[in-house]
C-alpha cells in the first residue's frame, strides 16, 4: 500500500515538473498608441535586435497621411497638426521637412508592407515610442502640440479730439477754396485725361493688351494682400516662389519679412520652397474646393523646398 501511494506521488511530481518545463505561449506583438491598441495587419516584429513597426499604420494612427512612389521606393507622409513633411527611400535616406535626418535607421520592406525601426517614429515626429519585450507591446505617445499664442489686436476708440478733427474735416470748403481746386486743372492736363480716356475706351472695344495683371493669380495676390494677417506673421519669414502652368503661365512671388508681406510677378531671388503649380488647381485649393495635401501627395503639383511652408502661408490668411 505504501509503495502504490509513493508510486502516486512521484507520478504527480513528475507530471507537474512536465508542465512547469512546458513555455507559456507568447503573446503576439502588438502596438498601444496612445491608449488604444493599434489594429494593423502587419504586427512588429525584432530583427538583429532592432523593434520594426509597420510605418503606415502606425503614421495613419498618428494623423499622417500616406503616399508611396514605385518607381523611387519613396514613402512620404505629411501630418496638418505638427505641419511636417517625412520622405523615406526604402534602404536609404530619411528627410523631415526637406532636411536630412542624422540616422541610421533604415526602412525595408516585409510582405509588401513598409517596416520602420522604432526609433524613426521618435526622430521623424517626434512622438515617445518604447518597446517592452517582457510583455511583447510598442507603446508610443503622439507629441503634444501647442497652439501659438499671438498679442491681441487692440482696436483704439477715437474720442473727442478725433470728433472734432472729423468735424473740421466736415466743413465746406470756401468760395476761394473751391476756385483754386478749379485753376489747378490746366488746359494740358485736361487733354492727357481725354487722351487716357481715349486709350482706355479703344482698348476695351478691341479687348486687347491685356496685361498678367489681370489673371487670376494676380487678382488672388490683389486679395491676398487685404486678407493678410500681419500680427500673426510677426516674426515669420519666407519667401515662396509660384512656376504657374496652364493658360496662363507666369512666374510670381510671396515674400513674407517678419509680418511684412510683398507680393508681385517675376522671379525671387533665393526662395525658400518653390511650387511649380496650375493656375487653376491652386485657386481651388486657396477656395476650398481641393485639399492641398491630398493633391500635394497625388503629385499633382511639385514643390521644391519645405512643403511645410505651403500650409504655414494658410495660417497667416483669412
Amino acid at each position: 500500500m505504501r509503495k502504490e501511494r509513493l508510486l502516486i506521488i512521484v507520478y504527480f511530481l513528475f507530471a507537474l515538473l512536465f508542465i512547469a518545463a512546458i513555455p507559456a505561449h507568447a503573446a503576439a506583438p502588438s502596438i498601444v498608441l496612445n491608449g488604444q491598441i493599434l489594429q494593423c495587419d502587419t504586427p512588429p516584429m525584432v530583427e538583429d535586435g532592432n523593434t520594426l513597426v509597420p510605418m503606415r499604420a502606425v503614421f495613419e494612427g498618428l494623423g499622417a497621411q500616406i503616399n508611396w512612389d514605385n518607381p523611387t521606393k519613396t514613402v512620404t507622409a505629411a501630418t496638418y497638426n505638427t505641419n511636417t513633411t517625412v520622405q523615406l527611400v526604402i534602404g536609404g535616406d530619411v528627410k523631415v521637412n526637406g532636411q536630412k535626418l542624422n540616422t541610421t535607421a533604415q526602412a525595408k520592406i516585409y510582405n509588401s508592407i513598409t517596416m520602420i525601426p522604432l526609433p524613426l517614429v521618435s526622430e521623424a515626429l517626434g512622438a515617445a515610442a518604447n518597446w517592452n519585450p517582457d510583455n511583447q507591446v510598442v507603446t508610443i505617445t503622439a507629441a503634444e502640440t501647442t497652439t501659438p499664442v499671438y498679442p491681441p489686436i487692440v482696436i483704439e476708440t477715437p474720442g473727442d479730439t478725433a470728433v472734432e478733427e472729423q468735424e473740421g474735416i466736415e466743413e465746406d470748403p470756401t468760395a476761394d477754396e473751391q476756385e483754386g481746386t478749379e485753376e489747378d486743372l490746366t488746359a494740358d492736363e485736361q487733354e492727357g485725361t481725354e487722351e487716357d480716356l481715349a486709350a482706355d475706351e479703344d482698348e476695351d472695344e478691341n479687348g486687347e493688351d491685356e496685361s498678367a495683371n489681370n489673371t487670376s493669380f494676380s487678382s488672388y495676390l490683389n486679395e491676398l494682400e487685404n486678407r493678410f494677417i500681419p500680427e500673426k506673421a510677426a516674426g515669420f519669414s519666407a519667401t515662396y516662389q509660384f512656376a504657374l502652368t496652364g493658360d496662363n503661365e507666369a512666374n510670381y512671388y510671396i515674400i513674407i519679412d517678419d509680418g511684412k508681406l510683398m507680393t508681385g510677378e517675376g522671379t525671387a531671388g533665393n526662395p525658400d520652397v518653390t511650387v511649380t503649380i496650375n493656375e487653376q488647381l491652386w485657386l481651388d485649393i486657396v477656395s476650398g474646393e481641393e485639399n492641398a495635401m491630398d493633391a500635394y501627395l497625388e503629385n499633382k503639383f511639385t514643390v521644391n523646398g519645405d512643403p511645410s511652408l505651403i500650409m504655414k502661408l494658410k495660417e497667416y490668411i483669412k
